[in-house]
C-alpha cells in the first residue's frame, strides 16, 4: 500500500508556499524600508518583519524547492 501522498501535488504546494513567502518578504522589506526608523520600534510592522524572516527559514520554503519544481516539470512537461 502506498503512502497516499501525491509527489506532484506536494511539489506544487511547496513551490506555491515558497513563492508566496518570497513575495511576502519583498513586500514587508519594502514597507520596512519605507517607514524608516519608525519600523525599528516594537509594533506590528517590526513583528511582521521578524516573523516573515523567521518563517522564510522553514524547510517547506527552502531554496531547494524551485529546483524540485523544475525537475518535476522537465521530467513531465504535460502536468495534466
Amino acid at each position: 500500500a502506498g503512502s497516499g501522498r501525491d509527489p506532484v501535488l506536494a511539489t506544487n504546494i511547496k513551490q506555491s508556499a515558497t513563492l508566496l513567502t518570497q513575495e511576502g518578504l519583498a513586500l514587508v522589506r519594502s514597507l520596512y524600508e519605507w517607514c524608516g526608523t519608525e519600523a525599528l520600534r516594537d509594533g506590528p510592522l517590526q513583528r511582521c518583519f521578524r516573523d516573515m524572516h523567521a518563517g522564510s527559514q522553514h524547510v517547506l520554503v527552502g531554496d531547494r524547492n524551485p529546483h524540485e519544481f523544475a525537475d518535476l516539470r522537465l521530467a513531465d512537461p504535460d502536468p495534466s
